[in-house]
């Protein structure tokens, strides 16, 4: 202990520690993408300098600068390709004119929407594997794979067996996991899918050539395609307690969308960009040249992360809820809104437009749930309604914007979803599907209650006190 102390106290120890802090200083007020996530930064760091310097140069940077360095050297030969099979697509589908106001999306994520896709709900965990599972058996040439956490469970062992069987038809297998989120993953799990011809990589934000120990950027989508012709997408990870039989939550609400169609091609770029990070290997996979017994919907994939040139996934939620004219009604676990996604919240809703927040009730993380009930006040008071879902952990990521335009996806209305983690949100037009998502949140609305404002400003002092660090912290959080 003595040695400790002594270490610490050295002179060239200080000096170096001193560097540093003005360094991570400098850092968060130039290069934080925020004012808030910059005034979190300098707080943390000015009354935690110890441990705040070390969790600056882990969790600090706003920019994932290797990915995006690599996307430039390669994106060329992956978007020739897409070009190629785009207009392949082009000339097999029905070209459908859909609104205008839509096309910021299609800007956003530099893909066009495709026409005669096929969108089907997956209502909760059983439904959502069930249908995985099923595609997974009837896999022709490949399946790709892309997951948040992975649990070495009975739901992980059952996909690891028929992947295995997929593998031995001679399916490729091509699976991509986020190192964070999925660091339980036991070794054995691994070997098995390896020796048995799966590809099976993580996807970790550092290299060891630099950044070594940096880990804010999270691969968050969750993602598998059949044979360049059926996606699924949406929030669910691989883990019993996505089936309502975890030990905290015995139900939980999440939400997948199924997709047969061109729109297909958008998710597999996307995947393509992943597994070329991870493996630094080109994907080529052939897709269909048409698709049949496709249906009437037009959609869209957007993928955004931390390696864009804009805020994608901020940018996106921002301009679905202003162009809402009838509705907005979002479903998501966390709600850690920054201060332009509020501005669009209350504006939508003075508007006279039918603001809801489906938010859980029961705590999932603590100082995530507190930071929730510092958006009551300025929001409630302009007609925004938030409701908390009672019946088990409600996990999924929805919105629904009038009566055409639904999204389902991977990304939180947070500022993780918005400017650190890879997201994948898949957007469909169409008033039959929306209809059914309707149908689908407002059931979940009868089983949910409404917030007061009360709630928050009848609690003692020291949640208060809670409530307002935790918004204090939202951008680091």
């Amino acid at each position: 202990m003595s040695f400790i102390f002594s270490f610490i106290l050295h002179p060239a120890f200080i000096f170096i520690y001193t560097l540093l802090y003005i360094y991570c200083m400098y850092y968060a007020i130039m290069h934080t993408r925020t004012s808030q996530g910059t005034i979190a930064w300098l707080m943390v760091l000015s009354f935690l300098p110890v441990f705040g310097i070390p969790l600056f140069f882990i969790f600090g940077r706003r920019r994932f600068s290797g990915y995006k360095h690599l996307r430039k050297r390669h994106s060329k030969t992956i978007y020739e390709l897409a070009a190629k099979q785009y207009q392949t697509i082009k000339t097999t589908t029905k070209q459908t004119v859909y609104p205008q106001k839509y096309t910021i999306f299609a800007a956003l994520a530099k893909m066009p929407f495709t026409f005669e896709n096929k969108a089907t709900l997956l209502i909760d965990g059983v439904e959502i594997f069930r249908a995985i599972f099923k595609g997974i058996k009837n896999a022709e040439h490949s399946i790709l794979l892309e997951f948040f956490i992975i649990r070495h469970d009975k739901l992980g062992k059952a996909l690891a067996k028929a992947l295995i069987q997929a593998r031995k038809r001679g399916v490729k297998v091509y699976f991509l996991y986020d190192a964070v989120g999925s660091y339980a993953l036991i070794r054995n799990f691994r070997d098995t899918l390896t020796e048995n011809g799966i590809e099976f990589f993580p996807f970790f934000s550092s290299t060891k050539k630099n950044n070594l120990i940096q880990t804010n950027f999270r691969n968050h989508r969750k993602l598998v395609l059949i044979d360049g012709h059926t996606a699924y997408i949406g929030g669910a990870n691989v883990g019993v307690e996505y089936l309502g039989k975890g030990k905290k939550f015995t139900q939980w609400r999440d939400t997948f969308v199924s997709l047969t169609g061109p729109s297909v091609l958008n998710a597999q770029i996307s995947f393509t960009e992943d597994w070329h990070w991870a493996t630094k290997k080109l994907l080529s996979l052939p897709l269909p040249s048409n698709y049949e017994n496709t249906d009437s919907a037009s959609a869209l994939i957007l993928p955004s992360s931390p390696a864009d040139d804009l805020e994608t996934c901020n940018l996106f939620f921002i301009d679905a809820i202003t162009q809402a004219k009838k509705r907005v009604w979002i479903a998501s676990p966390y709600f850690i809104p920054d201060s332009a996604i509020v501005s669009a919240l209350q504006l939508a809703a003075l508007k006279g437009v039918d603001v809801r927040i489906l938010l859980p009730d029961n705590i999932d993380h603590k100082l995530v749930y507190a930071s929730s009930f510092a958006y009551l006040n300025e929001t409630i008071s302009t007609g925004v309604k938030i409701y908390r879902y009672k019946t088990g952990f409600m996990h999924q990521k929805v919105m629904l914007v009038d009566d055409d335009c639904s999204f389902i996806g991977s990304a939180n209305l947070d500022n993780r979803s918005f400017r650190l983690n890879f997201e994948l949100t898949a957007i469909i037009l169409g008033k039959d599907f929306a209809q059914k998502t309707e149908q689908m949140l407002e059931k979940d609305f009868t089983l949910s209650r409404l917030v007061r404002a009360e709630e928050y400003t009848e609690r003692n002092i020291f949640f208060k006190l809670m409530v307002r660090i935790a918004r204090l912290l939202a951008p680091i959080l």
